[in-house]
C-alpha cells in the first residue's frame, strides 16, 4: 500500500492506469461490446450509509486460455475515515491523507467438473 496525500493523486493514478490498459492488446480485448472497467461506490467506514464517498475501481483482464479471470481492485482509504473533517473534505474535493490499496482477485469462470452437459443423450 502506497501512502498518498490527496485524492487528486489517486484519480490521476487511476486515469493513467486505465489509459495504459486501453493501449495494451492483452487487456483491452472485450467480448460482445462489454467493458472491463467497473466502479463501485459505498459509504466510508463509520460514515453515513446515504453518502457513498468510498470508491473502488476494478479492472478486469480477459483470461488467457485455461486461466482464471483476473480483477485488479484499487481503492483509497482515508487515514481517519470516521472524522467529520474527513467527510467534509471529501465532499468538497479537498485533500485527505490516506492509503491507496490494491488487490488482485482471480475468478475461475469455468463450470465445475461435476456439471454435465445436456448434449450427452
Amino acid at each position: 500500500m502506497a501512502k498518498i496525500k490527496t485524492i487528486e493523486t489517486l484519480l490521476l493514478f487511476l486515469f493513467v492506469w486505465c489509459s495504459k490498459i486501453k493501449r495494451s492488446n492483452a487487456l483491452s480485448t472485450t467480448t460482445q461490446g462489454s467493458s472491463n472497467v467497473f466502479v463501485r461506490f459505498s459509504p466510508l467506514i463509520g460514515g453515513p450509509s446515504f453518502l457513498p464517498l468510498h470508491c473502488e475501481v476494478m479492472l478486469m483482464s480477459p483470461p488467457a486460455e485455461n486461466e482464471a479471470t483476473s480483477v485488479h481492485c484499487f481503492d483509497f482509504l482515508p487515514r481517519e475515515p470516521t472524522k467529520t473533517e474527513t467527510l467534509m473534505s471529501l465532499m468538497t474535493l479537498q485533500s485527505v491523507p490516506g492509503l491507496v490499496r490494491y488487490r488482485t482477485l482471480n475468478i475461475d469462470m469455468s463450470p465445475p467438473s461435476s456439471v454435465k452437459s445436456d448434449n450427452h443423450r
